[in-house]
């Protein structure tokens, strides 16, 4: 004979879980699993050394460039570039203010 749903809910209600294994030593296995997240190298950690080293080999690379450009072209922009340069003045959020000079 089957048990009523009653008695089996009850039942359910009264069965108190064995989680006494699980507990042990939890502190122990928690600080072990963070201190080895911790001496894990990721791909943000990689990118972010990278990034900082790189960054004396860039910025002198980057000034000859601008260098370059500027004993080229002399102050002005280059042909064309005006165009560019008026298009994205004019979607800046404050075209039309009294800073616009419209």
């Amino acid at each position: 004979m089957k048990p009523s749903l009653e008695k089996l809910i009850t039942a359910a209600r009264a069965y108190k879980a064995d989680t006494g294994a699980a507990e042990l030593g939890f502190e122990t296995r928690l600080l072990a699993t963070l201190r080895g997240l911790n001496s894990e190298t990721g791909f943000l950690d990689f990118f972010g050394n990278w990034l900082w080293k790189s960054t004396f080999v860039l910025i002198p690379m980057v000034a000859t460039m601008m260098l370059f450009a500027l004993l080229r072209n002399g102050p002005d922009l280059p042909s064309g570039a005006s165009t560019m340069v008026s298009y994205v003045i004019d979607s800046l959020p404050f075209h039309g203010s009294p800073l616009s000079g419209r």
